[in-house]
């Protein structure tokens, strides 16, 4: 995935979408980190982000295009005079910006599941036990796999007056509008709800243009006939 351009759906606060191309790929469900491709759960706001491959924001946090530039920005982070010229304990409680108890909790996670002496500064690890450590951090933030699927987009379209479209061809069946409409909202269907109406979402084709073609490839039949795939 290449994604260019993220945001979080607004059908639904746990999806974030990805623009791929011509392509919308939907993160459902699991953490926000891992919506976000943000393994440290970083932030958006600041510039930092942005200078580290941010395409979108969650809030509050930044989305990254794909799990290693997540990666890669938190790694920069980490290496910043801030956290690196700082003791492991100190760098946890500057990362998680939150209550004692929780930085509490933060610090006793990191050295249970890495052994390091949290009283070591982050500049004296050696490589394996820089990436223990930030491991330890992405499995305290909570870095949960959910599921992610590509929308379906409009193939062809019926309508009574060209305007008042009435019928959907997705992935290779016909379906009703309050099917497809159904779809948009579940983040399934490429397409914009509009009242009572479906809208193609900005550059895609017009779903005049691509009835116009359905109809070309139907020329000659009787209008009565229906498919299979007609329902």
């Amino acid at each position: 995935m290449a994604a260019t351009k993220a945001y979080r759906s607004r059908h639904n606060a746990n999806h974030v979408i990805y623009e791929d191309g011509d392509n919308k790929i939907v993160f459902s469900g699991g953490s926000l980190d891992w919506r976000t491709n943000n393994p440290g759960a970083m932030n958006a706001k600041g510039g930092f982000s942005s200078r580290h491959g941010m395409i979108g924001s969650s809030s509050p946090n930044a989305i990254f295009p794909d799990y290693q530039t997540g990666k890669a920005a938190m790694v920069a982070r980490l290496q910043t005079p801030e956290f690196f010229d700082a003791s492991i304990n100190d760098a946890i409680e500057d990362w998680a910006q939150t209550a004692p108890s929780d930085v509490a909790a933060y610090r006793a996670d990191v050295h249970n599941w890495t052994g390091l002496d949290m009283k070591r500064k982050v500049s004296s690890l050696s490589s394996g036990e820089f990436e223990s450590m930030r491991a330890a951090m992405e499995r305290h933030e909570g870095y949960i796999q959910g599921q992610v699927w590509t929308m379906s987009k409009v193939q062809a379209t019926k309508s009574k007056n060209d305007k008042n479209f009435t019928d959907f061809k997705v992935d290779g069946s016909w379906i009703s509008k309050s099917a497809a409409i159904a779809l948009v909202q579940q983040d399934k269907l490429d397409a914009v709800v509009s009242g009572d109406f479906l809208r193609p979402s900005p550059g895609q084709p017009s779903f005049k243009s691509i009835e116009e073609e359905a109809t070309d490839e139907e020329e000659g039949e009787d209008p009565n006939h229906k498919d299979k795939d007609d329902k």
